[in-house]
């Protein structure tokens, strides 16, 4: 775990930021609204054009400015527990100062009315949002939005925009970012000074309404208070009543039934004879669940409804309050505080008339003068001492908040402001991670911390040739410890790689090299071509997993997994992309190989751990030529992973004496498959999951040993998704190999129900998996086999094996145990995952 993962997660949650805002109106007008009988500013008071389509809430000093299309006009100020006001502007001159009287009940309140209970109202909003949902056909708005970022006592960072938004039942949200400013353009990383990456952040901002059936936050599918099926999942009880003028108000709680429901919990305010819903109060419920390094979430969100047109109940402010604390074992951030603010208005609704609807209605405010172009300057953002956005309608800075702006360090950066903890921390820092800092702003290429390229002066540039340098050791019993370099070359502007390598294994006392080419061309570089030379030592089935685990258990004194064999090939294959986006790989080609068998020559492991390795399977050697075809899409399964990424691959080789004079006769086959299926609690960030991974292969003719397909076992007391891990250390063998591997993922919710809230915090969760399959060798190849003192590791009868894993453990270990079940068995191992990401 590194700081640039935790930093993916502070960039999503920043990306409720530029939500929409209000109109382009030419008349400012500005107020301020206190309480008349305490004499204290109010805020998230609506300020509404009386039958308009302007609306501003208050900020936290009780200051709004609207602005309007032209003058005089009427607006309306309301809260609910007052009696509401409406004034006549004439002229846009100063603060307006409105002082609102509070609306006393002169009568008890009662928990439910005479006719109806808290379910009826709320099936009554339900209802009405169902009608006029149903007849609106299109909406445009303009958004305005402020995003604070604090510690414990200071603002740290700034940033607000405006943007232009548009609905339609089809087409959904799009948002279209046109001002921002910000106070520092390093807070967040160079890559956040993008516009169109504000532009593709608004987007999933501009959906984040409490009045929708479906609440996205932060990667959670949360159901709304007025979701069809609200009664059936969400407990609503009646907190008391408050008066809008003269009209009730009711105050009604919300709670999730279930302790594993992904919902809201908090409070909705409906006006009566309306019943629609004009407040809501709403937070995260206690399921709302987010995995590490987030060690505490907090998030609270306000919003305000107002009535347009024929009876449209549509948003016209949203704060939202949340505290992040985040960290792992090591390395730990302070805590961070976020307040988020919004205006939406300039509303221009496009619906069926709710009296005659086979007709439509356009209800909108007129057209306001075109908007002056703007150019953004070079650095892509308008820093605090620029007046440009300020210029435009938005909601008032506070105090405090202008106060930041003058004093706030725009040269500052977020590990600056927010310096990690902890001896990874320390690590990382004295290993220059954190070092963002360069003189006079420069940028010299890197990848920033969120993994993006910095564009900066000349980065633009391609270059001649990319160079890339590795090396890479490993042990086995046949060559000892071996050593490779390589070199990777690449050619951006012609799309070729050149790549060359060599090596010396110790026992062996023998030299391993190679080169070859790869090119890329046609449209999108579609298709491409390839040659690869190598003379190497080559493992003799393929496997999940790498050399690089499996020598580290042969050094520790475990048997080592492989079998060995020397292979010198030249590799010629055409590829081409195919399907949707490219998504299918096709890939065909000619193989030319010369194998040779390979003695044991070392049984060496550390710390003096006496270990006889098994001898090393000889192989029949000759000249493999032959013609393989594979068809390829997703991403592969790798050791030690716990998700089963989508991924199939389908293979097929032949050879033939007729083929270039092949020493081999035979065909073979394979196909493998994997894919992830949600399962319950499908609304949540990480929904219960099941993992599939299938197997298999046929073969017909006279395939070498060197061409058997596997089935894997564990690598010792390490495990991993995917193999069999009650067979240790040697995988299973054959001429036809089948196998199927599954993984039911429960998450944390076994220890949510029992209300064992200190595991489900460090984020400790429960498995179940089960494996079946084996492998099979004809009578007639395992007597020839045996004539020449090979014993394959191949089974009788089919595995099977079922356990239970705890997740978690120091967020990236588990713990399984397993039981065989078709004999006597038993496994306990340590493994990798779920980790970071589930």
């Amino acid at each position: 775990m590194s700081f640039f993962t935790l930093q993916a997660s502070f960039l999503f949650i920043l990306s409720v930021l530029f939500l929409p805002h209000t109109g382009l109106a030419q008349h400012p007008v500005a107020g301020v609204v206190h309480d008349a009988v305490t004499e204290t500013p109010i805020s998230d008071v609506t300020v509404q054009v009386d039958g308009g389509f302007d609306a501003v809430v208050t900020n936290a000093e009780g200051k709004f400015v609207l602005t309007v299309p032209r003058l005089p006009v009427t607006i309306r100020i309301s809260l609910i527990g007052y009696f509401s006001q409406e004034f006549l502007i004439e002229s846009a001159s100063g603060f307006q100062a409105v002082k609102l009287v509070p609306a006393v009940f002169d009568m008890d309140p009662v928990i439910v009315t005479e006719h109806e209970s808290v379910e009826d109202i709320v099936r009554r909003v339900i209802e009405r949002k169902k009608e006029w949902r149903s007849r609106l056909l299109s909406l445009t708005a303009e958004g305005f939005a402020r995003l604070t970022v604090e510690n414990d006592s200071d603002i740290l960072f700034l940033s607000e925009g405006i943007a232009d938004i548009t609905w339609t039942p089809k087409e959904k949200w799009k948002t279209y970012v046109k001002y921002h400013r910000r106070s520092s353009n390093r807070f967040f990383d160079e890559d956040m000074d993008d516009v169109k990456t504000l532009d593709q952040l608004g987007g999933d901002a501009a959906t984040f309404n409490l009045y929708d059936d479906t609440i996205y936050m932060l990667g959670h599918r949360l159901m709304g208070p007025a979701h069809p099926e609200a009664l059936k999942y969400y407990r609503f009880e009646m907190m008391g009543q408050r008066l809008l003028d003269k009209r009730i108000v009711y105050d009604i709680g919300v709670t999730p039934k279930s302790k594993l429901h992904t919902g809201i919990a908090g409070r909705i305010s409906v006006i009566a004879g309306d019943y629609a819903m004009i407040e809501a109060d709403l937070k995260p419920s206690a399921a709302v669940l987010f995995p590490p390094p987030v060690q505490e979430f907090v998030l609270n969100a306000t919003q305000q409804f107002a009535r347009f047109g024929e009876g449209f109940w549509l948003p016209v402010g949203l704060q939202m309050q949340g505290s992040l604390k985040a960290g792992i074992v090591g390395l730990s951030f302070p805590r961070m505080n976020m307040r988020l603010v919004t205006r939406f208005s300039n509303y221009r609704v496009t619906g069926r008339s709710r009296d005659f609807p086979d007709s439509l209605t356009a209800v909108r405010r007129p057209s306001p003068s075109p908007l002056p172009v703007f150019t953004p300057p070079a650095e892509r953002t308008l820093l605090a001492k620029n007046d440009s956005l300020v210029q435009r309608s938005l909601i008032p800075l506070t105090e405090r908040e202008e106060r930041a702006y003058a004093q706030i360090d725009s040269n500052k950066t977020f590990i600056q402001a927010f310096e990690p903890k902890g001896f990874i921390a320390s690590a990382l820092k004295k290993s220059g991670a954190f070092d963002d800092d360069r003189p006079n702003g420069e940028r010299d290429g890197r990848p920033s911390l969120s993994g993006r390229r910095r564009q900066g002066d000349g980065s633009r540039n391609v270059p001649i040739v990319e160079p890339y340098f590795t090396y890479f050791l490993r042990y086995n019993r046949v060559e000892g410890g071996h050593g490779t370099i390589s070199a990777r070359f690449w050619f951006p502007k012609s799309n070729l790689t050149l790549n060359t390598s060599a090596g010396y294994g110790i026992e062996t006392r023998r030299w391993s090299y190679g080169g070859g080419m790869a090119w890329r061309f046609g449209p999108r570089n579609r298709y491409g071509v390839s040659a690869q030379y190598l003379r190497d030592t080559a493992t003799r089935f393929l496997s999940l997993y790498p050399q690089k685990w499996t020598a580290i258990a042969s050094l520790v004194g475990q048997d080592d997994y492989f079998d060995y064999y020397y292979n010198e090939h030249l590799h010629i294959d055409l590829n081409m992309r195919a399907g949707k986006n490219g998504r299918w790989s096709l890939t065909g080609g000619f193989r030319m190989e010369k194998h040779r068998p390979l003695a044991k020559k070392t049984d060496y492991a550390l710390f003096g751990i006496d270990r006889v390795q098994r001898p090393n399977p000889a192989i029949q050697a000759g000249d493999l030529r032959s013609v393989a075809i594979e068809a390829y899409w997703g991403r592969a399964p790798q050791a030690f992973r716990s998700r089963a990424y989508r991924h199939i691959m389908l293979s097929a080789e032949f050879s033939h004496p007729r083929l270039a004079g092949s020493d081999f006769s035979f065909a073979r086959y394979s196909a493998s498959y994997s894919r992830r299926f949600p399962t319950w609690l499908k609304r949540r960030m990480l929904p219960l999951t099941l993992d599939l991974r299938v197997t298999g292969g046929v073969s017909h003719g006279t395939l070498p040993l060197q061409r058997y397909g596997s089935v894997d076992g564990s690598l010792g007391p390490g495990s991993s998704m995917g193999v069999f891990k009650t067979l240790w250390n040697r995988p299973y063998e054959g001429e036809h190999h089948a196998a199927i591997f599954w993984e039911h993922n429960f998450r944390t919710t076994p220890f949510e129900l029992f209300g064992w809230n200190a595991l489900v915090k460090r984020a400790i969760g429960m498995s179940v998996f089960g494996g079946h399959g084996r492998t099979w060798l004809s009578a007639t190849t395992r007597n020839r086999l045996a004539l020449q003192g090979v014993v394959p590791n191949t089974p009788n009868r089919y595995h099977h094996e079922a356990g239970l894993s705890i997740n978690g453990l120091l967020y990236m270990f588990r713990l399984d145990f397993t039981a065989r079940i078709d004999r006597p068995g038993f496994y306990a191992g340590l493994g990798l995952g779920p980790g970071f990401v589930w």
